[in-house]
């Protein structure tokens, strides 16, 4: 399920790229499969994103729609402070700007079907949570890269003596995720 900020951000884009409902909705058909915010996970946030976001900063270059980094009353570029926020240099407005980054969404994307962040995250987290029921000298990345050539058929590249991330792709990610939950089942009865 995805969170309330994510499908704040399905609406924020296409309304600052000009895309109208009935467009945003078959974009979430043809790119996901899903009809609903509510059938989403969050890779499909992700690539529905990257999607709007490609359109966003397509129109913003040809003029069709207005650079939302820029104030809206005198358009000039606004001044970037904390917290994504936005000062007008005139004095015009203080805002939260959602879109400063041309690429924030893109750069989610795995590349080549590499794992994207939180494939990683997902496996750490439960590799962190394993480890409290390994002996000492099982919790290495050695150990680690065990599992994930016994889940996926494939080992990462060891560099002194630690994964080196990028060469996991998703699949091997995914396919880790499922046998460390595996594991904890066998440790603690449930799922993780």
């Amino acid at each position: 399920m995805i969170s309330p900020k994510e499908k704040a951000y399905l609406h924020m884009y296409p309304d600052l790229a000009g895309i109208t409902e009935a467009e945003r909705r078959q974009a979430m058909v043809n790119l996901t499969g899903a009809f609903s915010s509510l059938e989403l996970n969050h890779e499909g946030v992700d690539l529905i994103m990257a999607h709007f976001e490609e359109i966003l900063w397509d129109r913003v270059d040809s003029g069709q729609v207005k650079d939302p980094r820029c104030c809206r009353k005198c358009g000039r570029p606004l001044k970037r402070l904390k917290y994504g926020r936005g000062e007008c240099v005139e004095g015009c407005e203080l805002r939260k700007v959602h879109a400063w980054d041309q690429h924030y969404w893109r750069r989610k994307l795995p590349n080549q079907d590499m794992a994207n962040t939180r494939h990683l995250w997902k496996v750490k987290s439960l590799w962190g949570l394993l480890t409290d029921f390994l002996d000492e000298h099982k919790r290495t990345d050695h150990y680690l890269a065990g599992i994930i050539h016994g889940a996926s058929g494939r080992s990462p590249l060891l560099k002194d003596h630690k994964i080196e991330w990028e060469t996991v792709n998703s699949r091997m990610a995914h396919l880790t995720i499922e046998a460390i939950k595996g594991r904890l089942k066998q440790y603690t009865g449930e799922t993780a």
